[in-house]
């Protein structure tokens, strides 16, 4: 399992109350796609709109997902003022988001890679979850993996609520597939057995397409799903000490270069946006890499 992205909200000077905010907020709940409302708000009765902060670093896919889910939470909550800014990806969004916390002007939630959340929660960047109110919105432990829940945890307290995980995942184009032969009477794609099987499927396609059988993004992501499918570990159950299978790794390593150097099914690049320009044109016919890009491709009619 890969990073997860994870909703949080800060702490310091908040402007409305823990109880109004968990309601309110409910903005990524239940399965961690699902927008979540409150049946009544804990006001005395006030009439004007609440102001609420939103830092995400969504782009692509994930981006015009995410936008979806603000408009849908602004239209369901018209006593809520949304400010949703998404920032750069990377470093500068968790250099900003950390520098605005210690200042003293965070935003009231934002988004984060969950390995990143003990350590805001321990500069007392964050504020814990009442579980009650979590309850009360749909948001108990029960509608996530016990692994992503237990992640989100931080000395025994909830600091985030998992959003998504992160699965590399294989993208066919059907009509390319079916002309390699590849698609069975059910019209889905036959079952690709051990990598001499992968090879010779990637070289139908590739004779289809007249240019790419497969393009990637994220060499470590293959590697690892490679690795782990030999059964190699990379870190001892205790996460201590280093226990990488040379010989497994090497075993690997040497799938990823038949790929792309020895028998040339795959096009060999590191950058992102021709990967995707390449898969979303036709001029290939697999495509690897995370589920959130399942957005950019679904208004293709060949998906």
């Amino acid at each position: 399992m890969d990073c997860e992205d994870i909703l949080c909200r800060t702490s310091l000077e908040q402007r409305i109350s823990r109880r109004k905010f968990l309601c309110n907020t409910a903005l990524i709940a239940a399965g961690g796609l699902a927008a979540a409302s409150c049946a009544a708000y804990p006001t005395s009765g006030a009439t004007s709109t609440v102001p609420m902060t939103y830092w995400n670093l969504f782009g692509g896919g994930d981006g015009a997902r995410m936008i979806q889910m603000q408009n849908d939470f602004v239209r369901s909550h018209p006593n809520i003022d949304l400010k949703a800014v998404t920032l750069a990806w990377g470093e500068p969004y968790y250099t900003k988001l950390a520098m605005s916390s210690a200042g003293g002007r965070p935003p009231d939630i934002g988004i984060s890679h969950i390995t990143r959340m003990p350590a805001f929660a321990q500069l007392g960047f964050l504020e814990p979850f009442d579980l009650d109110q979590l309850a009360k919105v749909g948001i108990t432990p029960d509608k996530f993996l016990p692994e992503v829940w237990q992640r989100a945890q931080y000395q025994g307290k909830v600091y985030a609520i998992p959003l998504d995980t992160h699965p590399f995942v294989m993208y066919y184009n059907i009509d390319i597939c079916k002309k390699a032969g590849l698609l069975g009477p059910d019209g889905n794609l036959k079952p690709i057995q051990g990598t001499t099987g992968l090879i010779d499927a990637l070289k139908q396609v590739k004779q289809a397409t007249g240019n790419w059988g497969l393009t990637f993004i994220g060499a470590w992501r293959l590697f690892n799903a490679l690795y782990g499918q030999l059964d190699g570990k990379i870190l001892s159950p205790d996460a201590k000490e280093i226990v990488l299978d040379n010989s497994k790794a090497e075993q690997a390593l040497s799938i990823m270069a038949d790929l792309t150097l020895k028998s040339k099914v795959a096009f060999p690049t590191t950058d992102y946006g021709s990967t995707v320009a390449l898969f979303g044109s036709g001029k290939a016919g697999f495509y690897w890499n995370g589920e959130w890009e399942v957005t950019t491709f679904q208004a293709l009619p060949n998906f």
